[in-house]
């Protein structure tokens, strides 16, 4: 690519910023932009999913305990 245009994804892979250079509009027509930003948005996304799934396999197996998640009593709203 020629970055003339970029994009940024959040971490769910959605477009949050698209940068496009005014060469870019000289260079593509609407639909070859249309096009190139629809694949930058999916290689952005696919490669942020590959690297939350590296991540995430590099993290020890921790053993899940759930004592901490157990109410001993339920408050009602209002009451404290």
């Amino acid at each position: 690519y020629d970055r003339l245009v970029a994009v940024t994804v959040d971490a769910r892979g959605l477009a949050v910023e698209i940068a496009i250079e005014p060469a870019a509009l000289r260079r593509y027509r609407a639909d070859q932009l249309s096009t190139l930003l629809t694949t930058l948005i999916a290689e952005a996304d696919t490669a942020l999913r590959i690297r939350s799934a590296d991540i995430l396999s590099g993290a020890p197996d921790l053993p899940i305990d759930y004592a901490d998640a157990r109410l001993d009593s339920v408050v009602a709203d209002g009451e404290r």
